[in-house]
C-alpha cells in the first residue's frame, strides 16, 4: 500500500503497488556517526523529514498514548520539529528552535522543558515523557530530566499519528534531524523500564500496569517503505512524503474500466482554468485508452458562491464532458449564492440547470424536480454491473437522507456510491456538526442514517477538507457489508504550485480480481501526486450481493 489507509479497528486487506523510492535531494544537514545503540551504516540514499518524508500509522493507537519513548538525533543548529503528532497538532512530542523537548497533551497542557539540555548536538538521545493524572515527567537518557504538573485527562479520541512531521496542509514542522525509535505506553512506565527499553530495541510486551501500544524501529537512517511494529496487532509505519511527484506505475496490471474522482476545483476555477480546461480534456483523450466509464465531481465548483462567473467557468470546463464521458456532481458550500450560510443557489442553478442535465447520459432522478442539489445516476459499466451515484447537497437534511434511503432500496442490483461534499476530515475522522441554518448534517450522520442502511452500498466519498492524499477507512454496514469511505480533496495542497493542482483520483476496476487499483494522477505533470498517492486495494465482500468475493 503506497497510501494513508485508516481501518480504524477494523481488519482489511491492502495489496502493495511497486512504486519505486526516488532519491531524496541533498540537504546541508550536519550527520555525525550513529552511537553504540546504532547497528546500521549509513545507506547511499536514505529518507528524512528534511527531505519531505516522514511516517504515518496505518491506523489508531488503541488507547491513550500515556507514556512515549523515542530515540531521535538533532545535528548541531537543528531548527528542530515534530518527532510524533497527529493531524491537527492536539497531541504532539517535538524538539523546539532552541533544541528543547516540549509537548501538547489533548489540547489540555502544553509546556517546554525550558531549563534542560539542547539536544541539537549531534548526538543520539534517548527522551521520555511519562503522564500522570496530575504530572508529566521527561526523562533524557533514563535520567529524570524535568517535571511539569498539571491535572489532565487521558486520550479518549485517538486518530492516526505521523513520526517525523505532520502533513498538514497549512502546518508542517518536520525534524530536522533524525528519529530511530518510538514506543507508547497506554498507562505509566517507570524508570526501570525506561532504561530496560533503552538497552532492548525490541522492548518486551511484559510492563507492569502500563500495556504497550506500539513500537516502531526504522532504523538510524530510514529506508524501509513499510515498518512493522514489533508488538502484534499495532498498526504499520508507511513511509509518506509531501511536496513530490513519482512516476507513475502500472505493474498491476490489467483492468476493465475505469472512474474517475476530481476533487474540490475551485482553485483551479478561480486562479487557473486553463489547467482544469486542460485536465479534463486529459480524461477525454483517455477515454478509450483507459475504458472510462463515468466521472464524479465532489463539489466546490466554484471557489466563491457570490461570483457568478466562476460558475460559468466550471460549469464551461465540465461541459467537455456532456455525451462523451457520463459524469455527476454535488454542490458545495462555495455553491451557494451566500457560501452556505442559506439554501439560496440562484447561480448554481442558472449555470448547472436541470434542463441540461436531465437529459445527459447516466441521469436517473433528482429528490427536488428543477434542480440538480440531490440526485442521482445510474451507469451500467457491462457485464452485468451496474452503479448508482445518489449524489448529495453540502450537509444533506434528514429528509434528503431518507429520500436517498429510497432510492437505494428501489436499486437492489446496483452497486451504490455515495457522493457528497462534506463526509470525512482531513484527520480521517467523520464530518459533523449542523450546518446550513441549523439543517444540515455531516458525515457521521450521513453513515448513520443512509450508508449502513444497505446491503449494496460499497463506496462514499467526498471533498471540502484538503489533504495531501486520498484518506480511506473501512467500517461495515448492519447487513456485514464491507464500506469504503473516502476523502478526496486537494485543493490548497502543501505542494505550491502557481496555487492550484490539477490532480484527481483515477480508479481502475479489475473485476476479477476484485481490486481497484487508485492513481492520484497530476496530466499536467504526469506523474503521480506523493508516494502514497498510488495504491492497490481489494474490494472483494461476499456479504455484498453486487460484488461477491
Amino acid at each position: 500500500m503506497t497510501k494513508k489507509l485508516i481501518s480504524f479497528g477494523l481488519s482489511l486487506s491492502v495489496l502493495c503497488g511497486s512504486l519505486a523510492l526516488l532519491p531524496p535531494p541533498q540537504t546541508a544537514v550536519a550527520q555525525t556517526e550513529p552511537q553504540a545503540q546504532s547497528q546500521t551504516e549509513k545507506p547511499s540514499e536514505f529518507y528524512t523529514p528534511v527531505n519531505g518524508y516522514f511516517y504515518q500509522l496505518s491506523d489508531k493507537l488503541s488507547d491513550s498514548p500515556d507514556s512515549f519513548e523515542a530515540w531521535v538525533k538533532l545535528p548541531l543548529l537543528s531548527g528542530g520539529g515534530d518527532i510524533f503528532t497527529d493531524y491537527s497538532s492536539r497531541i504532539y512530542w517535538r524538539i523546539n528552535l532552541n533544541g528543547k523537548f516540549e509537548f501538547k497533551w489533548n489540547n489540555e497542557a502544553v509546556h517546554t522543558f525550558a531549563d534542560t539540555q539542547n539536544l541539537a548536538d549531534g548526538e543520539w538521545h534517548h527522551i521520555a515523557l511519562v503522564r500522570t493524572d496530575t504530572e508529566f515527567t521527561y526523562y533524557l537518557d533514563g535520567e529524570v530530566e524535568g517535571v511539569y504538573e498539571e491535572t489532565t485527562t487521558a486520550n479518549t479520541n485517538p486518530i492516526t499519528y505521523n513520526i517525523g512531521s505532520t502533513n498538514r496542509y497549512d502546518y508542517v514542522n518536520p525534524l530536522e534531524g533524525y528519529i530511530k525509535q518510538v514506543t507508547f505506553y497506554e498507562g505509566a512506565i517507570s524508570q526501570d523500564r525506561i532504561l530496560s527499553d533503552m538497552q532492548n530495541p525490541e522492548v518486551s510486551e511484559d510492563c507492569g500496569t502500563a500495556r504497550i501500544l506500539g513500537n516502531w524501529n526504522m532504523g538510524d537512517y530510514w529506508t524501509e517503505r513499510f515498518v512493522s511494529s514489533t508488538v502484534e496487532d499495532s498498526p504499520v509505519a508507511e513511509l509518506h512524503t509531501f511536496d513530490k511527484f513519482m512516476d507513475a506505475d502500472y505493474s498491476f496490471g490489467d483492468y476493465d474500466y475505469t472512474f474517475a474522482i476530481f476533487p474540490d476545483i475551485q482553485i483551479m476555477t478561480n486562479f487557473n482554468p486553463t489547467r482544469l480546461n486542460n485536465q479534463i480534456q486529459w480524461l477525454i483523450d483517455k477515454k478509450d485508452e483507459m475504458n472510462v466509464q463515468f466521472a464524479m465531481f465532489v463539489g466546490d465548483l466554484s471557489d466563491y458562491g457570490q461570483r457568478e462567473n466562476l460558475y460559468i467557468i466550471a460549469s464551461e470546463a465540465m461541459s467537455k464532458l456532456d455525451n462523451v464521458i457520463p459524469y455527476c456532481f454535488v454542490p458545495g458550500n462555495h455553491d451557494y449564492d451566500d457560501n452556505a450560510g442559506t439554501r439560496n443557489q440562484v447561480y448554481f442553478n442558472r449555470h448547472f440547470p436541470y434542463s441540461k442535465h436531465s437529459q445527459l447520459p447516466g441521469f436517473a432522478g433528482t429528490y427536488q424536480e428543477g434542480t440538480m442539489t440531490n440526485n442521482y445516476y445510474t451507469f451500467d459499466v457491462g457485464n452485468g454491473i451496474k452503479y448508482l451515484v445518489i449524489n448529495l447537497e453540502y450537509k444533506p437534511r434528514l429528509s434528503v437522507l431518507r429520500w436517498a434511503n429510497v432510492i437505494a432500496e428501489a436499486h437492489p442490483d446496483h452497486r451504490i456510491i455515495m457522493n457528497t461534499h462534506s463526509y470525512l476530515t482531513g484527520a480521517g475522522d467523520f464530518s459533523g456538526g449542523a450546518s446550513v441554518a441549523n439543517e444540515g448534517n455531516g458525515g457521521i450522520t450521513i453513515f448513520n442514517e443512509f450508508m449502513v442502511n444497505h446491503p449494496n452500498v460499497f463506496m462514499g466519498v467526498g471533498g471540502h477538507e484538503n489533504n495531501d492524499e486520498p484518506y480511506h477507512r473501512y467500517e461495515y454496514g448492519i447487513h456485514g457489508n464491507k464500506i469504503l469511505s473516502m476523502l478526496c480533496d486537494v485543493q490548497v495542497s502543501t505542494y505550491n504550485d502557481a496555487g492550484c493542482l490539477d490532480v484527481f483520483l483515477l480508479v481502475h476496476v479489475n473485476e476479477t480480481k476484485k481490486t481497484m487499483n487508485c492513481v492520484y494522477y497530476s496530466p499536467m505533470h504526469e506523474k503521480v501526486f506523493n508516494l502514497q498517492g498510488q495504491f492497490e486495494l481489494s474490494f472483494a465482500d461476499p456479504l455484498n450481493p453486487t460484488i461477491g468475493a
